[in-house]
């Protein structure tokens, strides 16, 4: 992220912030599911996650594990009304159990109730057939308040054991029941604790204790669904359970497979005629009967195979990551961060998925909305902090650069490091030559509109080769060039060129102001060095300026004045000329020591583009060069004549002047033994 005002602060306070919406989300999630992570049911997204926990066993139904045979279910169904009426008579009840008892049964339980007086000698051939058969389970209900109904004495008697069939408490608000209740308190001192349908008939199966069970079952788990046990219906409904019509066992109609199926079976009585049994929606069926609800129980009971909540600290730690990850991937690009949340999601999926067929319960739906909550808070913040960005840069560095440097720059927030850094530059400073005498003779309005008009123009120049103007310090301007962009490797050809280009604006501006009636014609000088500078934000936290600090920049600034002395135009060190000889034509001017400097620095001056030096100008080059090497080798007046061919051909020519004077008054008054060639400036 880029940092803004106030520097580091302003980085701190961005990420500070992200910091504090994932607090805050940590915080909201953590209570919104508070209930699953305590270990209870419920919380803000407890049917959302109901339909994915339902989703999960429809997916992988496939990979469950399928129906107990020994769960036996005698079913009421069709046939039995049409052959015995419904509801059955109870002494047909009596006579199942023989019947059952007969074909092996280990266990009968009764998914029916049996609380009304009815007919004596009928409810008699009942209770006489339960004592026969000695194990046996009939229902009760049971609720919390204390309502509590049984069955008649002599069955209640004859029965080995009772079990409750109210589950008003495993029933969640869509109607579905996902969670068995297996023991619960009553408020019936009788019966303080009233074990289920499903526990009771377990208990007499396998013979262990009741009550032991009924402690170690003690609250609601959550039911491990059996598929059903083909993809096809029978009579339009998908059996989980093998069924055996009550008509056919009455009826001695059994076949082997289905005496086979009894012999040492649990066996449930109960409806499962349209319209005559209880049911309820299941991850697999629309209407579930109570009957294969309670034998799905069991199964559970008898494979210990109930679903396994997570730990609670193992929830809320995967909810805390889910909102964390998009925190810790903010300052990652979006090609990168987008698919890394994507795969995050993925991830948990599978976790899920893989946690579900071990047989836990994972909560589904709270990691998944925490990871989408958080990104999306995450993104719009941060799209809100990229967007600020982008208006920061462009306030800021549209008083710099040139307009389409910033709205790349805007596009591309990344290339843009404000914070103060050390950087290679290279360093520009031009000012307009003549403009105090100028100043003297020009009304002030008019001098502000000609200063403004030439700063402008040449401003323009300078952005057209991509550079930042630092300053402007009355006529003069400092830019500079790599920074704050990526680096740019051609910074120092830019700056050659830029100058090239004041200087035939500079042209076109003296034909217009001379035809105004300005009583001077102003020249530019132009001081260009390359080397380490410190570049950053300066100024006050109301105004900030975007400017580069060090002594390469005042050795900028120093060769711009140094062109006073040679006469020059341009005047570059050798820096920046090794790192634009092959843009530009330039000519060494020897080594100066300009003020503030101990070690002398070789200068040159810029003279044009490469390649479009005039014919005249070449001319008085070669003449200049033989003159230059002349002057080394202290052949002054072969200098001298030299220097001055050249004065004759460019007779502007500043620095071939300079040379010329130089040769003349060493060949009659030559240096001494230790000159080094070197000129010391002492003006600024």
């Amino acid at each position: 992220m880029l940092n803004q005002p106030s520097g580091s602060d302003s980085s701190r306070l961005s990420l500070g912030l992200g910091a504090w919406f994932a607090l805050g989300l940590s915080l909201f999630f953590l209570l919104a599911d508070a209930a699953p992570i305590l270990g209870s049911r419920g919380g803000l997204f407890y049917g959302l996650e109901n339909k994915a926990q339902d989703s999960l066993f429809e997916w992988n139904k496939a990979q469950l594990r399928t129906a107990d045979p020994r769960i036996v279910i005698a079913a009421i169904d069709d046939k039995t009304g049409q052959e015995f009426g419904f509801p059955l008579p109870r002494g047909e009840y009596g006579i199942l159990l023989d019947k059952l008892r007969a074909a092996g049964a280990k266990l009968v339980a009764f998914d029916v109730m049996f609380f009304d007086p009815g007919d004596a000698r009928q409810t008699q051939i009942l209770a006489a057939g339960a004592k026969r058969f000695k194990n046996t389970v009939f229902a009760f209900t049971a609720t919390p308040d204390g309502l509590t109904q049984y069955p008649v004495p002599s069955i209640r008697k004859a029965a080995r054991l009772l079990g409750n069939v109210s589950v008003n408490a495993g029933v969640d608000p869509d109607g579905h029941i996902r969670w068995a209740v297996l023991a619960q308190p009553t408020g019936d001192p009788q019966m303080p604790v009233a074990p289920s349908l499903s526990l009771a008939a377990y208990a007499g199966y396998t013979g262990q204790s009741l009550g032991g069970l009924e402690q170690e079952y003690a609250g609601v788990r959550p039911i491990n669904f059996r598929p059903p046990l083909s993809q096809f219906p029978e009579n339009g409904q998908w059996p989980i359970y093998h069924r055996i019509s009550i008509a056919d066992i009455l009826a001695g109609r059994l076949g082997p497979r289905d005496r086979a199926r009894l012999k040492g079976a649990l066996v449930l009585v109960g409806s499962t005629t349209l319209g005559y049994y209880d049911h309820s929606p299941s991850p697999f069926l629309t209407a579930m009967p109570g009957v294969e609800l309670n034998a799905n129980v069991i199964d559970n009971l008898l494979h210990h195979d109930f679903l396994r909540p997570w730990p609670g600290w193992a929830l809320a730690l995967a909810i805390l990551a889910m909102i964390w990850i998009p925190f810790l991937l903010m300052r990652l690009p979006p090609w990168i961060s987008f698919p890394i949340t994507g795969v995050s999601a993925l991830a948990w999926l599978a976790v899920a998925e893989k946690s579900f067929l071990n047989g836990e319960r994972v909560q589904v739906i709270a990691p998944l909305l925490a990871l989408a909550a958080s990104f999306a808070l995450q993104a719009a913040y941060r799209f809100w902090m990229e967007s600020r960005e982008k208006r920061f840069i462009k306030g800021l560095f549209g008083q710099f650069v040139a307009p389409e440097v910033v709205e790349d720059l805007a596009r591309h927030p990344g290339k843009v490091r404000l914070g103060g850094e050390k950087r290679e530059m290279t360093i520009l400073f031009l000012d307009i030559a003549h403009f105090t005498v100028l100043s003297e003779k020009m009304a002030p309005e008019a001098l502000i509109e000609f200063l403004n008009t030439y700063l402008s123009k040449l401003s323009g120049a300078i952005y057209e080769w991509r550079a930042v103007v630092g300053n402007y310090i009355g006529d003069c301007i400092m830019a500079f060039w790599n920074a704050p962009v990526l680096p740019d490797s051609e910074h120092r050809a830019k700056a050659c060129l830029a100058a090239l280009k004041c200087r035939s604006v500079l042209e076109e501006l003296n034909k217009d102001f001379q035809s105004r009636g300005v009583p001077e014609r102003p020249d530019i000088r132009i001081g260009i060095n390359s080397g380490v500078v410190t570049v950053g934000l300066t100024g006050s936290d109301r105004k900030l300026q975007y400017t580069a600090l060090g002594d390469e920049v005042n050795l900028a600034s120093r060769l711009e004045g140094a062109n006073k002395f040679f006469g020059s135009g341009i005047l570059a060190s050798g820096a920046v000329y090794q790192g634009a000889k092959d843009s530009v034509e330039a000519r060494e001017l020897g080594r100066v020591r300009v003020v503030g400097k101990e070690a002398p620095v070789l200068v040159y001056e810029i003279l044009a583009e490469k390649g479009k030096l005039s014919p005249e100008r070449s001319a008085a080059l070669a003449d200049y060069e033989e003159g230059l090497a002349a002057f080394k080798a202290r052949r002054w007046q072969e200098a001298a004549s030299a220097f001055g061919r050249a004065v004759e051909k460019f007779p502007s020519d500043g620095p071939a002047k300079l040379y010329q004077s130089l040769s003349r008054d060493y060949s009659v008054v030559p240096p001494l033994e230790g000159w080094d060639g070197v000129f010391n400036l002492t003006a600024k």
